[in-house]
């Protein structure tokens, strides 16, 4: 019996391990992959903390081989949320926000609401890739101060930007708004809000082939 409970203690010890060098492989970038739905804060000691847990499997249309890329350096009062595919979307820390001269108000508006009036500062461009979708209302905060069902997140085009986006699934198309950062995956070119993905494709895919034009 002895035998049996040293041999059990030392699988449930190595299993801590395991998991703990996972969160330990890189502890200076935010992770690269977690379950979609899962918001995690970083406190002013850049420690961890999982503020909610998301859920595996939540999209049946998962690529498997998707790496991650150019992850954000983590920084005090980080906040990130984890898209359908569980791929990360970085949020601004306050700290950036109130050290800079940008005012920014958190607040609901809407699709008609949201216009950029400083069209010529916006550098042209085009994009191709997967594109997939979160939960833009599940975050305390984003990296624009705002929020809608049209908001959309990219890595970097300029923050409230108009982009027009092609489906090649279903040769449907929309234009979003980029409102967030992310997501930071080899071959994803941008995240969608859930509604604005719906007008396009189905959610449950998760993830669609596509490109983009601003």
């Amino acid at each position: 019996m002895k035998k049996i409970r040293i041999l059990t203690s030392a699988i449930l010890l190595g299993s801590i391990l395991s998991s703990t060098s996972v969160f330990a492989a890189d502890t200076t970038v935010v992770p690269g992959h977690m379950a979609p739905g899962t918001v995690i804060k970083f406190n002013q000691d850049k420690q961890m903390e999982v503020v909610k847990q998301g859920k595996e499997n939540r999209s049946s249309n998962v690529d498997k081989n998707a790496v991650p890329e150019d992850l954000p350096a983590i920084k005090a009062n980080m906040t990130v949320t984890y898209d359908a595919l569980g791929a990360p979307i970085v949020i601004v820390p306050k700290s950036e926000l109130n050290n800079s001269k940008i005012s920014v108000e958190m607040k609901e508006v809407k699709s008609s609401d949201l216009k950029d009036t400083d069209q010529s500062s916006i550098s042209r461009g085009s994009q191709s890739g997967k594109i997939s979708w979160f939960d833009i209302w599940g975050e305390d905060d984003t990296a624009s101060g705002l929020k809608s069902s049209s908001g959309a997140a990219h890595k970097t085009i300029k923050l409230k930007t108009w982009v027009d986006v092609d489906d090649e699934d279903t040769g449907n198309s929309t234009s979003v708004q980029i409102l967030d950062r992310g997501p930071y995956v080899s071959g994803r070119i941008l995240d969608m809000s859930e509604e604005s993905f719906n007008q396009v494709d189905n959610t449950d895919n998760g993830v669609f082939s596509g490109s983009i034009s601003w």
